[in-house]
């Protein structure tokens, strides 16, 4: 029998059988919905815990150099960023005390730090332009304080040495401490003391920190001081994981519970309807397509009642029900699975049973 036709009879068999394609329809709306305010909301909240977790800032290490020992060079930092487990890595010096040079001495004071490495990925060029050796960027919350009018300026150090400004920055989140102050893209030569990477995911922490100090390969663990949230990447894997898995043993545990209710409501219209299935045993439908016939059935009577739980919980809004939809529409996408499964071993019941022998009985 071809599909369109099959599906068009299942249809037309689901609306003649009212009583049970009504029970259908009840149990497999009961059953989305319940799957979506357990489930749908254990994800949802797991997702939210996940996002906090896994923000950019857990995802970075800082190694620094101790007693200016110099293994922080353009070169290292190069090798750095090409391990498959860094996404960001920018090297810096210490932080100076700088002061607009239009002011001089005695106006405010913001902190410098001169980097090297993807200062294009630790920042947002929000107006000028990149900086070259040598050039600054001023942080949008520095400028004002610094006394800037415009993108254009300079800072002035202690001894005298000016860099110039030649645009503003917002920092990424994960380098938000450089929103206090100026950038400026070192020269050669210039020592720099520490190095921030930026791991490609919270998994990839540990892989990012041992690879970084294996390149930077300090004597002597007192030689460095590395600052990073390991620990609380591992924590935050293993509760991502426990959560996970609460949130599936909840929908296998509430789509089984409906599983079991619809195969006893379609095994109920099979006994009930078995003339009817004898007689088009008898006619000549082969077992496949009364099995699948059986089960698009099932499927039918179930689909208003699964679109009318999620309509429910999408109408509701997530303000009531924290559930987001790309959370309740796969419930009922697996809702609609379920009943499909269900009517299965009903269907084959129906099927194998001797159709003479269900006339003569009937």
């Amino acid at each position: 029998m071809k599909i369109s036709a099959l599906c068009r009879e299942a249809l037309v068999s689901a609306l003649a059988a009212r009583t049970s394609s009504a029970l259908v329809m009840v149990v497999a709306a009961a059953m989305c919905l319940a799957a979506i305010l357990t489930a749908g909301q254990a994800e949802a909240s797991r997702s939210a815990i996940h996002d906090q977790l896994t923000s950019d800032s857990s995802r970075l290490v800082s190694v620094s150099a101790q007693d200016e020992a110099g293994f922080v060079t353009p070169a290292t930092v190069g090798v750095i960023h090409g391990l498959d487990s860094t996404d960001v890595v920018l090297a810096r010096t210490p932080a100076t005390d700088v002061v607009n040079a239009a002011t001089g001495t005695g106006g405010p004071v913001v902190p410098l730090w001169e980097v090297h490495g993807d200062l294009d990925s630790a920042v947002t060029l929000l107006s000028g332009r990149w900086p070259q050796p040598g050039e600054a960027l001023i942080s949008e919350t520095s400028r004002q304080t610094f006394g800037l009018t415009d993108d254009a300026g300079a800072a002035q150090l202690g001894e005298g040495r000016q860099i110039p400004i030649v645009g503003t920055f917002r920092a990424a989140p994960a380098f938000t401490v450089y929103d206090a102050g100026i950038l400026a893209v070192s020269t050669p030569g210039t020592p720099l003391a520490s190095v921030d990477v930026l791991a490609t995911s919270l998994a990839d922490v540990e892989a990012a920190q041992a690879g970084t100090l294996e390149i930077l390969a300090p004597d002597g663990p007192q030689q460095v001081t590395v600052e990073s949230q390991l620990s609380a990447a591992r924590t935050a894997m293993e509760l991502d994981a426990q959560l996970a898995e609460t949130s599936r043993t909840l929908l296998i545990t509430v789509l089984g519970i409906g599983l079991l209710l619809v195969c006893a409501v379609v095994l109920a219209d099979v006994l009930i309807r078995a003339r009817d299935l004898g007689r088009r045993r008898t006619l000549g439908i082969n077992r496949t397509d009364l099995v699948a016939m059986v089960s698009l059935r099932a499927g039918a009577a179930a689909v208003p009642g699964i679109v009318a739980a999620v309509g429910v919980t999408l109408a509701l809004g997530q303000d009531i029900v924290d559930v987001s939809p790309l959370v309740a529409l796969p419930i009922g996408l697996l809702t609609l699975d379920a009943v499909l499964l269900a009517a299965i071993p009903p269907a084959l019941l129906a099927a194998f049973r001797d159709p003479v022998r269900v006339m003569r009985v009937a």
